[in-house]
């Protein structure tokens, strides 16, 4: 993926650079804690994510090595539908309620997107 974008490393913004999180994808903004229970009441056998199965990359890798591991088939669409679930969730809420972590991790994303303009 960063072979695409050589040359143009100040219009690109990898969010493993911004996060320290290595592979990582849009849903470790977020992280395991937020995600995990929205995705849990959407299947037939919870998710219990454990040390192994964070050997490599991000959430979403965690999820699908826990999946594997319990033999959990996650549905077609999930990572959107939880995404839907939390920002509808997300958009009652008052803003001092939405977690500090979370907030932090989103501020260091958008300065570093601002420093790009």
């Amino acid at each position: 993926m960063r072979d695409l974008y050589v040359g143009h490393d100040q219009q690109i913004v990898m969010l493993d650079a911004v996060l320290g999180v290595p592979d990582c994808e849009i849903e470790d903004l977020l992280g395991e804690t937020i995600i995990l229970p929205v995705l849990n009441k959407m299947l037939s056998s919870p998710l219990v994510i454990i040390t192994a199965d964070r050997a490599k990359g991000g959430v979403v890798d965690h999820i699908k090595a826990a999946a594997a591991r319990l033999g959990v088939s996650l549905p077609d669409g999930w990572k959107p539908e939880t995404a839907r679930i939390i920002a509808t969730e997300w958009s009652l809420k008052n803003p001092a309620e939405l977690p500090a972590v979370v907030l932090d991790r989103a501020a260091t994303l958008f300065g570093e997107i601002n420093k790009r303009f």
